[in-house]
């Protein structure tokens, strides 16, 4: 976590936010399970701002942005949410609950389609501390060129861009690809879609590195993530995964996910 007594955040007070909030999604949904903690517990600490405006792009019925509403924040999710995730489960399921809790806990929705979507049409200039976009860019089937360049001109001078996409390259997947496997999701799953939700186009540390010279950053920095992942990272004694992180965290294009961090100037 960031400096407690810098921003006032606790961690045992995050911890406990996101329990609660999760117990009131409904049951069996797993939008929180125990393996996504440190994933919510990163992002809050990253993007925390006393009383700031906070723009989350896809964020669709993530927890960690509760937890950021209830702490102050003005958080504003952009998504189509239920048009979007109902296609996208096997078994179609309502997430109205999940909508719920987020808006009783202060997020507001804007229900757009990301790619689609010009910011300024919603916040002035110069106005928003903090833009996120975390697992979402891959899913777009059009270009992102139109939202991540009004997110830069909606964002505060020293205001934050932070996106987060799978490495299409990392550690596990360089090894898949040598052993004649994919690196993308399973074939099948596209196979038998009738509507494909699924990864478009995966990114690689060079493409994000285009992608801070498209937006005009002047300051942008690329580092490697690998809180995201599923229940297979249990298998990996806790003490060995913590070893892993720190040593795949040298090297960014072998990590699980990658960040784009652009400060606006």
């Amino acid at each position: 976590m960031r400096n407690t007594a810098q921003d006032g955040l606790n961690v045992d007070d995050v911890q406990g936010r996101l329990s609660r909030i999760s117990e009131q999604y409904r049951p069996g949904l797993q939008v929180d399970p125990v393996y996504a903690r440190p994933r919510h517990v990163f992002r809050i600490s990253r993007l925390y701002r006393k009383h700031g405006i906070l723009v989350d792009l896809g964020g669709g019925i993530s927890v960690h942005n509760g937890v950021l509403a209830q702490l102050g924040m003005n958080v504003h999710v952009v998504d189509l949410l239920g048009e979007y995730w109902e296609r996208k489960a096997s078994e179609p399921t309502s997430i109205d609950n999940e909508v719920r809790v987020l808006e009783a806990s202060g997020v507001q929705f804007i229900r757009e389609e990301v790619a689609a979507c010009d910011l300024t049409g919603y916040f002035a200039e110069n106005s928003v501390d903090v833009v996120t976009s975390f697992h979402c860019l891959e899913h777009l089937h059009q270009s992102p060129k139109r939202v991540l360049e009004s997110a830069m001109r909606v964002l505060k001078p020293g205001g934050i861009l932070l996106i987060e996409v799978p490495n299409a390259a990392n550690a596990r997947k360089r090894v898949a690809l040598l052993l004649g496997r994919t690196n993308y999701l399973s074939y099948n799953l596209f196979y038998y879609s009738a509507d494909y939700r699924g990864h478009i186009r995966e990114y690689v540390t060079d493409d994000l590195h285009q992608l801070a010279h498209n937006l005009g950053a002047t300051s942008y920095r690329i580092f490697g993530n690998n809180t995201y992942g599923g229940r297979w990272m249990e298998s990996i004694p806790s003490r060995l995964r913590k070893s892993l992180d720190l040593v795949l965290k040298v090297f960014p294009g072998l990590c699980g996910a990658l960040l784009l961090e652009v400060a606006k100037s």
